[in-house]
């Protein structure tokens, strides 16, 4: 199997993990060493040529996954490596893109290495519960899947440097980012996008819910958000009185 990639985002060339769709609608990660390419061509010259709403969703997907992966609980001395440096190729040009700035060919070279990096550390860590949370989204919404990691990565962000402060502070750090950096790159993809008319009834929360009690990606997270705080969050996003 050799995988190329033309998108820089998932960086799902160089992971284990394949993602379906079934007849339902509902998605699913599928994770086995058998889904590893035998060669992984990665030439960021495929990527130029995206549209600025694939690259910021796409990108944003990256850096999802660094950010995620730093605060997994499977995160490694060699993952959080690569996530720093993932963020660091990434955040400067799709901020640029962000802003609709047309990017060089060295700025796309860039966000597709910074996804490679982002699929390395998810390799070795997972991911957290925007990822999980987000698929949702795609479901019931179409909200693009980076996008609907985009939405949570503040509430990511939040929750973690309130039970990790000094941890969440070493990302900053060896990003060279910090949380407003991060929540603004995240909102300046997400602005103009379908996120920004969602809307949620109390009956629709508490039905979707249960989908979350023991998913993967929820429990990996550091910290472990529980229903109720999973609840909270979709409330302060979505909430619509009945």
């Amino acid at each position: 199997m050799i995988l190329v990639g033309t998108t820089a985002g998932t960086g799902s060339e160089v992971t284990p993990v394949s993602v379906l769709t079934d007849s339902k609608g509902r998605k699913h990660s599928i994770r086995d060493d058998a889904v590893y390419a035998s060669l992984a061509f990665g030439d960021p010259s495929f990527t130029y040529s995206m549209p600025r709403a694939l690259t910021l969703s796409t990108g944003i997907d990256a850096v999802a996954h660094c950010v995620e992966s730093w605060f997994s609980k499977k995160a490694t001395d060699l993952s959080r490596a690569a996530s720093a440096s993932g963020i660091r190729k990434i955040i400067r040009p799709l901020s640029a893109a962000a802003a609709g700035v047309e990017l060089s060919p060295a700025e796309r070279s860039d966000i597709y290495s910074g996804s490679l990096l982002g699929g390395i550390a998810i390799s070795v860590t997972g991911t957290c519960f925007p990822h999980n949370v987000g698929y949702y989204l795609t479901e019931s919404r179409g909200l693009p899947h980076g996008l609907a990691c985009a939405v949570f990565m503040e509430d990511l962000l939040r929750f973690e440097l309130g039970i990790c402060p000094e941890y969440a502070s070493a990302l900053f750090r060896d990003s060279g980012t910090s949380p407003e950096d991060l929540s603004a790159l995240a909102a300046g993809c997400l602005a103009g996008s379908a996120s920004e008319e969602i809307s949620m009834t109390e009956d629709e929360i508490e039905r979707v819910l249960p989908r979350w009690e023991n998913a993967g990606s929820v429990k990996n997270t550091v910290g472990a958000p529980d229903l109720n705080c999973l609840s909270g969050i979709l409330r302060n996003h979505f909430l619509k009185q009945r």
